[in-house]
């Protein structure tokens, strides 16, 4: 069993701290609280709704919502192809307990 939780979030760079894209209504329908946004999903030509804009913060809210140690990591590799916006890689992991 890996001690490393893996996850694909996207943060938003320049946002501040988690921002919600909508809420829901008493009666179940959605309240946007920002334009609509979404982003592909490979088993719905609608896509999937973009529900929060996680911010600078992520890494403390992962840190917040589970007993992980958290890293962010962001880089350029131009002979990998991995360039410009959403560069970064956040690793969680479970802290060893004491043996």
């Amino acid at each position: 069993m890996s001690d490393l939780d893996k996850a694909s979030v996207v943060r938003k760079a320049q946002v501040e701290p988690a921002v919600r894209r909508f809420e829901w209504g008493p009666d179940g329908e959605r309240i946007d609280i920002l334009p609509p946004e979404f982003h592909g999903n490979p088993v719905s030509a609608e896509g999937s709704i973009v529900t929060i804009d996680y911010g600078y913060d992520l890494h403390q809210k992962f840190a917040e919502w589970a007993p992980f140690d958290v890293r962010v990591y962001r880089f350029a590799d131009r002979t990998a192809g991995i360039l410009g916006e959403y560069t970064e890689v956040v690793i969680c992991r479970k802290p060893r307990r004491p043996a």
